[in-house]
């Protein structure tokens, strides 16, 4: 049985306000941990830094060469020799993911969606860009849409591209 855990970093204070934020991030792993069919095994370890607009926007110029705030960056684990140290189905460190505070909270007002419901969305997506999904090419974009789309139903979040 597949098993993500999140090593969660709240920088940003403002998150603390949500009750249910464990919840919301054990919902997200959980769900991509048992989805069937994906592109690679979702059992592992994710750091997972809960920022703000200004330190996404660091993170994004430092890494992605783009000088502004983004909702959500995912930083895929590099395979290396170490890897050959844990035994098959043995949980690995995939990756880490940082979401912005305020990005967040406006784009959940902007498009009427429950913060909840943005949240989640956006780490199941993260989640599977560090499974090796991605949405640059077109084909790409369906498959890793339709993937969330998907994985998103099973937990009564309505499809978030309508």
């Amino acid at each position: 049985m597949n098993r993500l855990v999140a090593e969660t970093n709240i920088a940003t204070q403002e998150f603390k306000q949500f009750d249910d934020l464990n919840l919301w991030i054990d919902t997200a792993f959980q769900t991509v941990a048992n989805a069937p069919n994906l592109k690679a095994e979702a059992n592992g370890t994710i750091g997972l830094l809960l920022t703000s607009d200004d330190e996404i926007k660091k993170l994004n110029a430092n890494f992605r060469q783009q000088d502004k705030a983004t909702n959500v960056l995912s930083f895929p684990a590099v395979a290396d020799e170490f890897d050959a140290l844990f035994e098959d189905g043995e949980p690995k460190y995939l990756g880490d993911i940082a979401m912005a505070y305020e990005t967040l909270t406006r784009e959940a007002s902007d498009q009427k969606k429950p913060i909840m419901a943005h949240f989640i969305h956006l780490l199941i997506h993260s989640i599977l860009h560090l499974l090796g999904y991605d949405h640059i090419e077109d084909a790409d974009a369906a498959e890793m849409e339709n993937t969330e789309i998907r994985l998103l139903k099973t937990i009564a979040i309505e499809n978030p591209y309508h």
